[in-house]
């Protein structure tokens, strides 16, 4: 069998092929198709291991599980995994464009059902990141100094004024994404520290694209990780 390229380091999982470029863009140049792939990467202090797993929390979980699986197979051991990606932030949480940000806790945001009278009851269920004394040594000063926020895992990203009101009042949530709860939930089953970092890229509020900051966030989070 040939011997694993690291030993005991860190995963970090990306739903897209863009932020796994703009935070290990070596790795991205020589392994460019990545998608559902264990990608060493020599340029994280100590080694890391990174993969592509697709956008939602659907394929984000099967994609992650088949990863998980293959390393215990092959006798990859995996210190932590880490969820990287941007994300939106819902007004008045006392977040900016461009903080980067540790998720600690996670729910399905859009969970639950329609009333006859339209309104929405959440049935949402909560997942939780590993706290940062549990981090690896590799990751511990990078997820301890971050800002501990509460996130909402949705299939529909934001899109009116009025649902990022429904959504950050009801839910009590900062920021939202579309893999983060998925992240939790399986690595808690494979028994695994789980964590999650996230920049902002834009407000979780009436569908501006001219004003989200996506490279600028992607740049920021390369700058967090590789600190």
């Amino acid at each position: 069998m040939e011997k694993p390229a690291f030993e005991n380091v860190p995963l970090f999982a990306f739903a897209t092929a863009m932020e796994f470029s703009a935070v290990f863009p070596k790795a991205s140049a020589e392994y460019p198709d990545a998608v559902n792939k264990l990608i060493p990467i020599d340029e994280f202090p100590g080694g890391a291991y990174a993969c592509v797993l697709d956008v939602g929390a659907l394929d984000f979980s099967v994609g992650l599980t088949s990863i998980l699986l293959e390393c215990r197979q092959t006798n990859i051991a995996i210190s932590a995994v880490v969820n990287v990606g941007i994300c939106g932030a819902y007004p008045n949480r006392c977040l900016n464009l461009l903080d980067v940000v540790r998720v600690d806790e996670d729910l399905q945001g859009d969970y639950g059902c329609e009333e006859q009278d339209g309104s929405f009851s959440s049935w949402a269920k909560a997942r939780h990141a590993a706290s940062p004394k549990q981090a690896p040594e590799s990751i511990r000063n990078i997820v301890s100094n971050l800002k501990s926020v509460r996130g909402a895992t949705v299939n529909c990203c934001t899109g009116t004024e009025c649902t990022s009101i429904l959504r950050s009042q009801k839910l009590d949530c900062d920021v939202e994404s579309m893999e983060g709860i998925a992240c939790f939930a399986v690595c808690e089953k494979f028994q695994i520290p789980a964590f999650q970092i996230r920049a902002v890229s834009n407000f979780a509020t009436s569908r501006d694209k001219s004003q989200w900051k996506s490279r600028e966030a992607l740049e920021k989070l390369r700058a967090t990780i590789l600190a």
